[in-house]
């Protein structure tokens, strides 16, 4: 083990995906392999898989903020954190194998990624889209339950609608 732990990261990562590749879909390994590969691999060089700590992670972090990502911008937090996956599941397991003294990645936060501010329809949208929205009833939002799929289930029957009256902005229904 203590040999284990002074392997290159490049090299553990290399074996580790190998190691679990049964156990992802054929795109999550493509995936996988070109996180780790064109990004993770790179970054680590040789640093020995032992000496690996949160500092580490955290300047891969920064790394990877001042990267390009779509359209010129920078990467994106949610990018981001989607690169981290698969090097906290590979570092958490080193840490469980007691490949590390302990485990990086507990000291290391996802980044936030802001919602999106979302105004579907402006005023003036509804009051020309009509006078009714259509609306799923009370009844169907309680006791709707997703299509059964095994073989034999019967269909369920769709939910239900209900009218709701809008009043446009000038408070006079149309």
């Amino acid at each position: 083990r203590a040999q284990s732990a002074m392997m290159p990261f490049g090299q553990y990562a290399a074996q580790w995906l190998e190691a679990n590749a049964y156990a992802l879909t054929p795109a999550t390994y493509r995936s996988y392999r070109t996180v780790i590969h064109t990004h993770v691999v790179p970054f680590f060089k040789d640093v020995p898989l032992g000496h690996v700590s949160d500092a580490h992670l955290k300047r891969l972090i920064a790394y990877l903020q001042g990267l390009q990502g779509k359209g010129g911008q920078p990467m994106g937090p949610k990018t981001i954190n989607n690169y981290l996956g698969p090097l906290k599941t590979m570092l958490k397991g080193a840490a469980e194998k007691k490949l590390l003294t302990y485990d990086p990645t507990v000291l290391v936060k996802r980044l936030r990624v802001p919602k999106p501010d979302i105004d579907p329809f402006a005023p003036q949208e509804i009051a020309l889209s009509g006078s009714f929205l259509v609306l799923p009833s009370r009844r169907a939002r309680a006791t709707h339950r997703p299509r059964r799929l095994h073989a034999g289930a019967p269909p369920l029957r769709r939910p239900g609608r209900r009218a709701l009256r809008v009043r446009p902005p000038g408070g006079v229904p149309v």
